[in-house]
Parts: C-alpha cells; sequence; structure tokens
C-alpha cells in the first residue's frame, strides 16, 4: 500500500490566532501535510523536526516576533514563506523583499487567494531545488 503522504509538501503555519490556524489548517489538509504553532518560538523548535516545504506566518506573533523569526529562517533556510497579517505590513514591504519572501497576503483573505499563493510559491522554489 502506498502512503500517499509521502508526495504531500509539507506547511508549516504560524499564528496566534488559533481558530484561523485551524481553518488553515483543514482547508488544507487534503493536498499537504500542515502543522501548525501559535508563536514564534514554537516554530523554531518545529523547523528542525518537521523540515517544512512552505511556511505560512503571521508577522505580530508573541515571544519571537515575526520579523526576527523571519531573521532566524533565513540563517539556515531558504523555505518559502508567505505572510499573512493585517495592513500595517505595507509599511515593511521592501524588508520582506529582501529576505526573499514568496507573498504576502493582507487579512482577511480568502483560501482561494492563500492555495493560489502555495501552489505559486512551491512550484517556484522547486525550480531552484
Amino acid at each position: 500500500m502506498e502512503n500517499r503522504n509521502q508526495t504531500k509538501a509539507k506547511i508549516l503555519v504560524i499564528d496566534d490566532e488559533g481558530d484561523l490556524s485551524e481553518l488553515v489548517k483543514i482547508a488544507l489538509r487534503q493536498d499537504y501535510i500542515v502543522e501548525v504553532v501559535f508563536d514564534g518560538r514554537e516554530a523554531l523548535l518545529k523547523l528542525d523536526d518537521f523540515r517544512p516545504d512552505l511556511i505560512i506566518t503571521d508577522i505580530y506573533l508573541p515571544l519571537i516576533g515575526g520579523v526576527d523569526l523571519l531573521d532566524e529562517i533565513r540563517k539556515v533556510s531558504a523555505t518559502p514563506i508567505i505572510i499573512v497579517s493585517d495592513g500595517r505590513l505595507r509599511r515593511k514591504m521592501s524588508y520582506f523583499q529582501s529576505k526573499g519572501i514568496s507573498a504576502v497576503i493582507m487579512k482577511p483573505f480568502s483560501l482561494k487567494e492563500l492555495k493560489a499563493e502555495i501552489q505559486s510559491a512551491l512550484a517556484s522554489y522547486a525550480k531552484f531545488i
């Protein structure tokens, strides 16, 4: 019997809004292996053992904020990152571009938009590995 999970991309969702994180996990779990953490510290711990193919994160996180988290992730990984957050992000767009962020999606967002950005980010990343 074939293990279908071997071909599924792994996505790490980092967001302290539990309801939103759970909704994203439910929406994506048919096509991806999804793990959810709720703060930056948990995210850094999860990176080593889960080894995600893509990261979806909010920027405003407890314990280790999103900007510091991005810096830490980029020290060890080129994994595609999609930022999902509110409109306050607009003033940080040049910073995100310098970190190679795949996409920035403003809350509220549609799952259709999120899925399209995930597919695009994974396809672009696959060209480089």
